[in-house]
């Protein structure tokens, strides 16, 4: 990925960490689910994105050097069989032979090199699949979450005032008895 890229991951974070904290102070239980939920996520993804970012070049310079290896692998058959005949006749040739054994050698090893770049295109093109869902499920559930929320209010609201409803009748009743008791006079209702 390039710097562009980073730069859109920064801004796409920025702009869910804002949409997140721009609600009122009503919202602030909202607020704070959305960050429980999304926020780490979101860090999670942006640093596995980097971290594949930082070996991406390594391992593209591997992936041409595996390329170029396979090129050059038909060759280097053909001049092994041609070297066998010649090494009796030209010393100079078993050093060549030599280090064609050697890439011979180099050769699996690159190859499983090339896999390892392929499952990390394909690990980096699903985090990406990841992050497009991300937004995309808050987008679903934050209207959802929102009624939820706006629900559970209204019924601690009504829970509430049934609650305190019997409490404060208690109360004046046993402050027109203590009324009552102190000054030995009924207490007239208005």
């Amino acid at each position: 990925m390039t710097e562009a890229n980073n730069e859109e991951l920064g801004n796409l974070e920025e702009f869910l960490l804002n949409s997140l904290s721009s609600s009122t102070n009503a919202d602030d239980g909202y607020e704070r689910l959305q960050e429980l939920l999304i926020k780490p996520e979101m860090i999670r993804i942006r640093d596995q994105v980097a971290r594949l970012e930082k070996e991406l070049p390594q391992i593209l310079k591997v992936r041409d050097r595996v390329v170029e290896l396979e090129q050059e692998f038909p060759k280097l058959l053909g001049m092994q069989d041609r070297i066998a005949g010649l090494e009796q006749e030209i010393p100079e040739f078993l050093g060549m032979r030599d280090r064609i054994a050697g890439l011979e050698q180099e050769i699996p090893e690159l190859l499983g090199m090339r896999d390892r770049v392929d499952r990390l295109e394909d690990g980096l093109a699903e985090l990406e699949r990841q992050l497009d869902r991300s937004e995309e499920l808050t987008k679903l559930m934050v209207p959802l979450i929102s009624e939820l929320l706006n629900r559970k209010f209204a019924e601690f609201k009504k829970e509430m005032l049934e609650e305190i409803t019997p409490l404060i009748e208690q109360l004046a009743q046993e402050e027109k008895s203590l009324s009552i008791r102190v000054t030995g006079l009924p207490q007239t209702t208005q």
